[in-house]
């Protein structure tokens, strides 16, 4: 393959990271001795709720392997794949899946997936993919992504500008690329008291980020699926019938996962117009 020349201010990472002004999220956990996070058992919120209370469920996912000059990935597409199959499956959303998107389809996708929501919608945007850094903005890179073409990527700030003019009440980022951190500030919710305050969380409009790995390089991870990707599904999979908010859902992930260095964020997005609460998800 190809060596790729990128400038020398550029920086590979998990596009956790760039999402905004970083910083984990304070949650008073108790981890284990050698600093790791036990992991936790499924939720079960005493909160009753209905879809029809909730409103409509969609995910945008989207997954890139084949990299025309950047180098590829294995487990991407599997991984966007298999949480759009899971959302659908267990929680009731609709779901568009892009494989290999080049910048123009992609950047298409991403408009119309958050101008098309109505005011009640509860969107899911999952980006598995190469990410970068450069001069302090994050950049989420598509297929046919080039070292020398900056305006070949797409800027987690015009992100961030589509969340915000979107309708939806709900909107969460998952991001599964390097320095995804970037775009978020962090959310300081106490888990222990998120069923007694769920109907406020309902009715706030929330911009949410969660994560796979801060500022740091991630694993793309083996037997089909990237570490990160392998802790959602475990986590969806194995929750039980009724809600699961965001927050749980980042700290059940993060329990589970264990690969050194790799430490997932969950923070809101204050340029995207979150105005508090929580994303939550109820099982069907």
């Amino acid at each position: 393959m190809m060596a790729v020349a990128w400038p020398a201010h550029a920086q590979w990472g998990s596009l956790g990271g760039m999402m905004g002004s970083g910083g984990r999220q304070e949650t008073g956990e108790t981890g284990r001795e050698d600093g790791t996070l036990a992991a936790r058992p499924a939720f079960d919120l005493s909160a009753s709720l209905t879809p029809e209370q909730l409103g409509p469920f969609r995910i945008l996912s989207i997954g890139i392997d084949a990299y025309t000059s950047v180098p590829r990935l294995a487990n991407a597409g599997n991984d966007a794949r298999a949480v759009a199959r899971q959302l659908e499956k267990d929680y009731g959303f609709e779901t568009r899946l892009l494989t290999d998107p080049g910048r123009q389809e992609m950047m298409t996708a991403l408009r119309k997936f958050s101008a098309s929501a109505g005011a009640s919608d509860n969107l899911v945007i999952y980006y598995a993919g190469h990410g970068i850094r450069d001069h302090g903005g994050g950049y989420w890179l598509p297929r046919d992504s080039h070292a020398d073409s900056p305006e070949s990527w797409i800027s987690i700030s015009d992100i961030t500008a589509l969340l915000e003019q979107s309708a939806a009440r709900k909107i969460l980022v998952i991001s599964d690329s390097c320095y995804a951190g970037t775009m978020t500030r962090t959310v300081k919710d106490d888990p222990a008291d998120i069923s007694g305050i769920l109907g406020q969380k309902l009715r706030q409009r929330s911009r949410i980020a969660l994560t796979s790995g801060g500022l740091e390089p991630v694993s793309d991870g083996r037997g089909g699926h990237s570490v990160f990707a392998s802790a959602l599904l475990e986590t969806l999979g194995q929750q039980g019938r009724g809600p699961l908010t965001g927050t749980q859902l980042y700290l059940s992930a993060t329990g589970r996962m264990d690969t050194a260095g790799q430490e997932p964020e969950y923070a809101n997005i204050p340029a995207a117009g979150h105005d508090g609460g929580d994303f939550i998800f109820l099982r069907r």
